[in-house]
């Protein structure tokens, strides 16, 4: 997908029961609109369809891989290093 002629990552989130979930999520998208760190993928802007109970969250693309599949998944990487990745990225 692309943005302003920008290739962009798009996650989509289907079936989002109720207005309270809605809610919730409104307020993290708006927290996330503020994120600004060299380590955090850019938040561009959400679409929410209410009618069809979907969402769509659209972030800047970047190549390689989740930090969650490094995290649970690469077992040379010292619990130090580990501790800096997730307090680095909190502190955004």
């Amino acid at each position: 997908a692309s943005l302003n002629g920008k290739a962009v990552a798009v996650k989509i989130r289907r079936d989002v029961e109720a207005t309270k979930k809605l809610l919730a999520l409104t307020n993290e998208l708006r927290v996330l609109r503020y994120i600004r760190h060299p380590n955090v993928v850019q938040f561009y802007g959400a679409i929410i369809n209410v009618a069809q109970g979907e969402i769509a969250l659209i972030f800047e693309l970047v190549p390689g891989f989740q930090l969650k599949d490094l995290m649970a998944h690469d077992q040379n990487l010292e619990a130090r290093c580990r501790f800096r990745i997730i307090s680095d990225v909190c502190g955004a």
